[in-house]
């Protein structure tokens, strides 16, 4: 029991020196009156009730304490975060409200972007237009200053009336054709020695072949026959041209399309073979216009069995007699100069008789018409060329 109260004596010292009594004699009473000695005099000994009432009114007043701050952080939290709640919603309805004004002000920076360039397109269009009809005026003024030269440089006689003379009129006027056709000349040997170079370069010099394989529509019979492509000496552009969709594959589906009242050829078409349906967009795809010229020589004339090209193209025909005559220079009105023809670029060499067989087809009896522009696709009598190839 004794070392028990020394212990507890201890212990209780210990309480007071941290709580700031400096001696354990000064305690104060559980009702909180002023601090008393307690057995008297200078003793130093606590009663056990006394100690134990100091101890729980101190728990119980620092208990009350931390729960109070506990509210006040609480509280204090609470307004925080409902003002800091209340500026995010501000924040957030004043950025959507930017955000609206962003895009409208978006839209129209769109609609006035675009009103701007169709008016760049409207500008750039007229001064095309400014700068054509300039041209055209200074190449006005320098025919007349050409003819006055050359009315200079002649023999007439001083007069009024010498500029409007029609001899000096024919003379200048033939300077300027002849200064043309040099020009085109020069143009078409240019067009021609480069259309050689590139047909060397892919397929070879020559001689060149391609087979074509047909379908008699009518009778689903597959037959063949092989075209022989001209020298490169005299016909290289229109041969590339060919060539070039031969390997495109611009002749594969297509049809060879006759009626009975055209004798003289066999027309190669570029239309589907099922819905007659123009196939002239893969050539645009490609850039391709036709030919740039309509290439003709001499030396290679619209025979029997030959191949032509419509104009320039990209149509082509089988020649079934000696067309000179229809196909050859000033015989056709859709070229621009009178002298120009059909170019011819190939020969028929294998499968004459399957030609042949073509040229006996027509429309049938029943779906005969007196106009054959009358008749619809599917009543003319058409051979598919299932493909073209390279032999």
């Amino acid at each position: 029991m004794v070392v028990v109260k020394r212990r507890t004596r201890s212990r209780v010292e210990q309480t007071l020196d941290s709580i700031g009594f400096s001696s354990p004699a000064q305690v104060p009473y559980g009702d909180g009156g002023s601090p008393r000695f307690l057995g008297g005099g200078n003793s130093s000994r606590w009663t056990p009730g006394r100690r134990f009432s100091f101890e729980l009114n101190t728990s119980k007043q620092s208990y009350k304490w931390l729960i109070r701050f506990m509210c006040m952080v609480a509280c204090v939290s609470m307004i925080g975060a409902y003002k800091a709640s209340h500026a995010a919603k501000n924040i957030a309805a004043n950025l959507e409200g930017q955000q609206i004004a962003l895009k409208i002000q978006g839209d129209e920076t769109f609609a006035t972007l675009k009103d701007a360039r169709e008016g760049l397109k409207a500008v750039r269009k007229y001064v095309d237009g400014l700068k054509r009809t300039q041209d055209a005026l200074y190449h006005e003024i320098r025919m007349v200053n050409e003819m006055f030269e050359a009315e200079s440089a002649s023999d007439m006689p001083d007069s009024p009336m010498r500029g409007s003379s029609d001899e000096l009129v024919q003379s200048w006027m033939q300077h300027r054709q002849d200064a043309l056709t040099y020009k085109i000349n020069n143009l078409k040997d240019f067009i021609q020695q480069e259309s050689r170079q590139q047909v060397i370069e892919k397929y070879g010099s020559g001689p060149i072949r391609a087979k074509f394989t047909i379908n008699f529509m009518k009778h689903d019979l597959e037959r063949t026959f092989v075209i022989e492509m001209a020298p490169l000496t005299l016909m290289p552009h229109s041969v590339h041209m060919f060539l070039e969709m031969v390997r495109m594959g611009m002749w594969t589906n297509t049809v060879f399309w006759h009626h009975d009242d055209v004798e003289h050829i066999i027309a190669g078409a570029l239309f589907n073979y099922r819905t007659g349906e123009p196939k002239f967009h893969h050539l645009k795809a490609l850039g391709w216009e036709g030919l740039h010229f309509p290439e003709y020589s001499e030396e290679y004339p619209h025979d029997k069995y030959t191949i032509g090209f419509s104009g320039k193209g990209p149509n082509i025909y089988i020649n079934l007699r000696d067309n000179q005559d229809v196909h050859g220079p000033g015989a056709q009105s859709h070229h621009d100069l009178p002298d120009e023809a059909d170019p011819c670029f190939a020969r028929i060499v294998e499968g004459v008789d399957v030609v042949d067989a073509m040229y006996r087809l027509s429309l049938q009896d029943e779906k005969k018409s007196k106009d054959f522009r009358e008749t619809t696709w599917d009543q003319n009598e058409l051979t598919r060329i299932v493909k073209v190839e390279l032999v």
